[in-house]
């Protein structure tokens, strides 16, 4: 049996139609519709530059060390815009895209299955008991229940969205109207859950480790589809490994909206447009990040809607399509728009502006959108100055920071010839989102819901033993030394 047909056969055995190009006649991307694309990627760059020489004309009077973190930065994003060009015209190809997909024992799918739900709930359990010794560790003399409760009150968002599930969004003159920078599905879940739980801190405690394991096993699922089961083990592995995963199970936003991204992925794969509506707005009414969705959705909706013929000189209308049906896609993808701008509404009943909580950023955090570079610069010179105090924020959020910025920007040079465009185009806006605020103190959990890296990661490793090994132990590390700064009182954002 040919390995074309060997993954076709197991992928619908697991409830996925192989990909038809219907009556389209071209086989190959046309030249001039990939100049298309490689000049956007110049294009990108361009501005990049542009903005970065900009940046730079400003900061005359710096010394040039320290520009040296942002011009690497701005250097290693290029890269990554170029690397992603192929599988950018992969997209747009009647060439189905090649995945180096791992052929498996179809009978063995729901064991592997079993194994993936008890190992997902190892993961979550450790880093349970890690965060309770860490805090423990912190405050041991009042118990190992008031100490826990009294660590998450201290450096973390946790008494926010506890303080949100008790009183919801108030106008009122104290700090309490300035939590609507929160979005509103975790505290609204809290409060359901609080029904049954007395204790608000134990309420968040279950919703995070509820929803992560739902997360990893959803993620192994969409592993599973993409590039088969050796890989979707390793992408959950290397979920649970990365760098201060221990937010997916204290009453924060982390698991929650990895869920929602994560299912939001699988059913764009499996075509379930009405509950990818749904859950679309959910995403964006638990984070702020969640309208980045579109993109994936554009990403997999354009090559639908656009196709090639021979002797065509550009993109033309696919006239195969059922106009309907392709109506009824797109207004499907609209979700996370829809779910942004109910919150934007929320803000307007509640304070008659629909961007009060970016006045809120703005005054009270000294937050707006600036850019990576600048977050790149300002970042190693707080990392600088706290080392000389002998601050530990220069670990647990500087340095910690870094270390994603730049760990985002490599694992996307490596492996955006990897993975389908889908997921880099993602990840690119995610990035740019979340590291471009002017005061970003809180990149390392952010990045941590970016599910693209442990792809990465899984495909990087493929067939590579030795570096799964290696990498594993390497981010196995990093995650005891930020628990052992939890244990030590700093702070995290």
């Amino acid at each position: 049996m040919a390995a074309g047909e060997t993954q076709n056969d197991s992928k619908e055995a697991l409830g996925i139609a192989s990909s038809t190009v219907g009556d389209r006649e071209s086989t190959e991307p046309l030249v001039k519709e990939n100049r298309i694309i490689e000049y956007c990627a110049v294009a990108i760059a361009c501005v990049t530059l542009i903005l970065y020489s900009m940046w730079t004309t400003k900061r005359v009077d710096i010394p040039l060390p320290m520009l040296l973190a942002p011009f690497v930065s701005v250097v290693l994003f290029c890269i990554g815009i170029f690397r992603s060009v192929d599988k950018t015209k992969q997209l747009f190809s009647i060439t189905p895209e090649v995945s180096f997909y791992e052929d498996y024992d179809q009978s063995l799918i729901t064991l592997y299955r079993k194994i993936n739900f008890l190992t997902i709930w190892c993961f979550v359990l450790a880093l349970e008991i890690g965060f309770i010794a860490a805090a423990v560790n912190t405050n041991g003399t009042n118990g190992i229940l008031e100490s826990l409760f009294g660590r998450i009150r201290y450096g973390f968002d946790c008494n926010s969205y506890i303080e949100l599930a008790k009183n919801w969004y108030q106008n009122v003159d104290s700090d309490l109207k300035l939590y609507i920078v929160f979005f509103p599905v975790y505290p609204a879940i809290m409060r359901g859950v609080h029904l049954f739980v007395e204790n608000y801190t134990l309420c968040g405690f279950i919703i995070s480790g509820f929803f992560a394991i739902c997360a990893g096993v959803v993620l192994f699922e969409l592993a599973l589809l993409e590039h088969g089961l050796g890989f979707a083990k390793r992408v959950v592995a290397f979920n649970f490994l990365l760098p201060v995963s221990f937010f997916f199970v204290v009453p924060e936003t982390e698991s929650t909206f990895l869920f929602c991204t994560v299912l939001f992925f699988y059913l764009l794969k499996r075509e379930k447009w009405l509950l990818l509506f749904f859950v679309g707005i959910v995403a964006a009414l638990t984070r702020s990040a969640g309208v980045l969705l579109f993109v994936p959705f554009m990403a997999t909706f354009l090559p639908r809607v656009l196709v090639k013929r021979d002797g065509a000189t550009g993109f033309l209308w696919n006239k195969n399509l059922n106009g309907l049906q392709t109506i009824k896609i797109f207004v499907c993808g609209l979700g996370p728009l829809i779910g942004i701008g109910l919150y934007l509404l929320l803000n307007y009943q509640v304070y008659g502006n629909f961007f009060q909580f970016a006045v809120f950023q703005r005054e009270h955090w000294s937050l707006e959108m600036d850019s990576f570079f600048n977050t790149a610069f300002y970042a190693v010179d707080y990392m600088k100055r706290y080392l000389a105090e002998g601050n530990g924020l220069a670990y647990s959020v500087f340095g910690a920071d870094l270390l994603c910025l730049f760990g985002t920007l490599i694992l996307i040079i490596v492996g955006a010839k990897k993975i389908s465009a889908v997921y880099t185009s993602y990840a690119f806006f995610y990035f740019l989102f979340v590291f471009a605020p002017t005061w970003l103190i809180g990149g390392v959990r952010y990045s941590l819901c970016l599910f693209v890296l442990p792809f990465y990661l899984a495909a990087i490793t493929h067939k590579r033993t030795y570096l799964t090994i290696v990498l594993g132990v390497v981010l196995l590390s990093i995650n005891i030394f930020f628990l052992i700064l939890v244990g030590k009182g700093y702070q995290f954002y």
